[in-house]
C-alpha cells in the first residue's frame, strides 16, 4: 500500500503502520522512510509521525530525507526525530542546520527535535545560535535550549563571553528563558549586565528580573 499511487491510500498505510508494536513493523521503515520524500504533504507527514513512534531503528533512515533539498521533507524527518529523542543524536547536525531554514515550520521542526534529544543537543545548538544570522533563526535556538534546559547552560555561559555583541546579546535571552537561577548563571549576568554594550546589558538586567534576581 505504500508504494499506491494514490495518495490517500499511501498516507492511510503509513499512519496504520504506525498502530502496530515497533517491532513488528521494522519491515516497513525504509518504504516508510521513502514516503518522507513524496511530494503529497498528507503522505509525507503520515511517515513522518509513525517513523518517530517506531524508534531508534528508524534514525539511520532519516539521514536521506534530512540531507534533501525538501523543506518538508526534513521537516517530516526532524518530526520524527522529536518523537524519537535521545536516540536520534546522529540526526543533531541537520537538525541544527534545519535551524536556519527560511522556513517557520523547518525551524520549529528542528528546535523542538533537538529539544527532544537532549543533552547531547547543547553545544551543537550553542553554535547554531552564534553561526545565525537572522532573528527567526536565533529564537529557534533559544526555543531549542528552552527545551534542553540544564545541559545547555554551560556553552550559554561561555557565549556571554563572545566577542561579538550579538552572541553575548542571545546567550542572555536564552539564560533567562531556561529560567534556572543556579549561581554561576546569576554570576555572569549580573556581569553582563555591566557589558559595554547597551543591548547585552539591558538583556542581561531583563534575564535577571526573568530569573526573580
Amino acid at each position: 500500500a505504500l508504494s499506491a499511487s494514490s495518495p490517500a491510500t499511501k498516507s492511510m498505510a503509513a499512519e496504520t503502520i504506525g498502530l502496530f508494536n515497533p517491532s513488528s513493523a521494522e519491515s516497513a521503515i525504509e518504504p516508510l522512510a521513502a514516503c518522507l520524500l513524496d511530494s503529497d504533504r498528507q503522505v509525507s507527514a503520515a511517515a513522518g509521525r509513525t517513523l518517530g513512534r517506531l524508534g531508534e531503528p528508524v534514525v539511520p533512515h532519516l539521514i536521506p530525507a534530512l540531507e534533501s533539498d525538501s523543506t518538508q521533507a526534513r521537516t517530516n524527518a526532524a518530526i520524527a526525530a522529536s518523537l524519537i529523542g535521545p536516540p536520534a543524536e546522529p540526526t543533531i547536525g541537520y537538525l541544527a542546520d534545519g535551524l536556519q531554514s527560511a522556513d517557520p515550520a523547518l525551524r520549529k521542526a528542528a528546535s523542538e527535535a533537538l529539544g527532544s534529544i537532549g543533552a547531547a543537543a547543547a553545544k551543537p545548538t550553542v553554535a547554531a545560535l552564534r553561526k545565525a544570522e537572522e532573528t527567526a533563526s536565533q529564537d529557534a535556538a533559544v526555543s531549542a535550549h528552552e527545551l534542553i534546559g540544564q545541559p545547555s547552560l554551560e556553552p550559554l555561559l561561555a557565549g556571554l563571553k563572545d566577542k561579538t555583541w550579538s552572541k553575548r546579546f542571545w546567550a542572555c535571552i536564552a539564560l533567562g528563558r531556561i529560567g534556572l537561577p543556579e549561581p554561576q548563571v546569576v554570576e555572569a549576568l549580573q556581569a553582563a549586565a555591566k557589558d559595554s554594550d547597551t543591548n547585552v546589558s539591558a538583556y542581561a538586567m531583563r534575564a535577571l528580573r526573568d530569573l526573580g534576581i
